[in-house]
């Protein structure tokens, strides 16, 4: 739980201070190589940071003043409710992270002697 908490932080503060978004890629892969526990603990590690980073992310920016853009684009979408566009965008953001944690995890196995 401490390296879900931790990966959380690590990715907020560095996509409130830089402007890229793929922080949801870069951080879980560092915790990967550093951290690896087992296969499936790795990629939940990067699947429950990454996904809820974005979903309160969303959210957040939703209740602050987003609320037409966000109907917009899940109107766009066709998905036609912004609760299932947060959702939709954090269930990719989760396998995003979960994905680059098991790929740095497998480095990590692949230079180990």
């Amino acid at each position: 739980m401490i390296h879900i908490l931790s990966c959380f932080a690590a990715a907020l503060l560095l996509q409130i201070v830089t402007p890229w978004w793929w922080w949801i890629i870069v951080v879980p892969f560092i915790y990967g190589v550093l951290k690896a526990d087992t296969g499936g603990r790795t990629f939940l590690l990067g699947f429950i940071s990454m996904g809820a980073l974005w979903l309160a992310g969303g959210i957040y920016d939703y209740f602050t003043g987003s609320q037409i853009i966000a109907s917009r684009i899940s109107q766009m979408l066709g998905v036609n409710s912004v609760y299932l566009l947060f959702i939709l965008v954090a269930f990719m953001a989760a396998l995003c992270g979960g994905v680059s944690a098991i790929t740095g995890r497998s480095v990590r196995r692949l230079f180990r002697t």
